[in-house]
C-alpha cells in the first residue's frame, strides 16, 4: 500500500465525496463497512456511529505512514473477531443440545 492509497480522490475523481455509503451495509441490525480490499469492519450500532468512525479513521490516517495503518487494521481486526467468536461462543451455550 502506498500513500497514494489515502489520497482524498481517486483516479478520475474531481471531487471528495465525505463518505463512500456504497461500502457500508447493515446485516443483521449492525452496520459495517468493506474496506477496498474485502475486508469488513464493524459491527456498529448506527449509522451515524459508523460515519463518525470513518471521519475520525480518515483524520488519523491522513497522518500516519501507509505500514502503521496496515498494522493497526489487522489489531482491530483481531479484537472484532474476538468479540465476535465470544458472542458465538455465548450463543451456542445459551441454545439447547441437539440430540440424535
Amino acid at each position: 500500500m502506498s500513500t497514494s492509497d489515502f489520497d482524498s480522490t481517486r483516479k478520475g475523481e474531481t471531487e471528495t465525496p465525505s463518505i463512500r455509503t456504497d461500502r457500508l451495509y447493515r446485516a443483521e441490525g449492525r452496520w459495517f463497512i468493506r474496506t477496498r480490499e474485502s475486508e469488513d469492519i464493524g459491527p456498529y450500532d448506527s449509522y451515524q456511529e459508523v460515519t463518525h468512525t470513518i471521519e475520525l479513521f480518515a483524520d488519523f490516517a491522513s497522518k500516519l505512514s501507509a505500514e502503521r495503518v496496515e498494522s493497526l487494521i489487522e489489531n482491530q481486526n483481531m479484537k472484532i473477531e474476538k468479540r465476535l467468536q465470544k458472542e458465538k461462543l455465548k450463543q451456542t451455550k445459551g441454545s439447547p443440545k441437539k440430540r440424535d
